[in-house]
């Protein structure tokens, strides 16, 4: 479940002006055909590919380098999008990956806002690197640190509360005690009910989860600001 993770966010990267603009002595590839290894090609016929199993990533005449496979900081990202090398991307069947290559290999991730948080725009992300900026991103009208990271939250915190009854039987002990904390903290009215259905239903394990839940389990880092 989307807010089960606990997964810390990385803190604001150095906003590098907007995300569409692509430096001049860079190059876009874009990718040919299936894969994997996944094929790309450039503006004038260069060529690069890349392994989404192991990570390589190498332009012809360039020695290889080791991509990133995943960004630990994209936090309520994450959770809106899910892993965000795949392709098609299951979250957003509307979005498109792209490569730019200038000092160092970066994805552009080009949203369409058909997605669990309605992101739409680009987020960019470094193919090398931890670098996450999402400066490119909006919301329903919101640009990403202006409201639309917030939104996002809203966004998914209802979908837990709606899913959280149905999750209930194959979730972990643990699992559970995080998803009833996670409730616990929502100000919402509904959580509230699903909290007190949910332990109910708990069973043997009501004691467990209530005394758990009376010491304010963590859950995780708090998130920070941005991404």
């Amino acid at each position: 479940m989307a807010l089960l993770g606990g997964c810390q966010e990385a803190p604001p990267t150095p906003d590098p002006g907007p995300a569409e603009s692509v430096p001049e002595s860079s190059l876009v590839f874009r990718r040919m055909g299936s894969g994997p290894p996944e094929h790309w090609v450039g503006p004038g016929g260069e060529k690069a590919t890349f392994d989404p199993q192991t990570g390589k990533l190498q332009r012809a005449g360039y020695p290889p380098l080791e991509g990133r496979l995943a960004w630990p900081g994209l936090g309520t990202l994450g959770m809106c999008l899910g892993d965000v090398l795949q392709d098609p991307l299951p979250a957003d069947p509307g979005a498109f990956r792209k490569l730019e290559w200038a000092m160092e290999p970066r994805w552009m991730l080009e949203l369409s806002g058909a997605n669990r948080c309605s992101l739409a725009g680009v987020l960019v992300l470094g193919a090398v690197s931890d670098t996450i900026d999402p400066s490119g991103l909006s919301i329903e009208g919101l640009a990403w640190q202006e409201g639309g990271r917030q939104r996002a939250r809203v966004i998914l915190a209802a979908g837990l509360r709606a899913d959280a009854e149905q999750e209930w039987p194959g979730l972990s002990i643990p699992d559970r005690i995080r998803l009833l904390d996670v409730l616990s903290r929502d100000p919402e009215p509904e959580a509230a009910a699903v909290l007190q259905r949910l332990l109910a239903i708990a069973g043997d394990q009501r004691p467990d989860v209530e005394s758990a839940l009376s010491r304010r389990t963590p859950i995780g880092p708090e998130p920070a600001p941005a991404p």
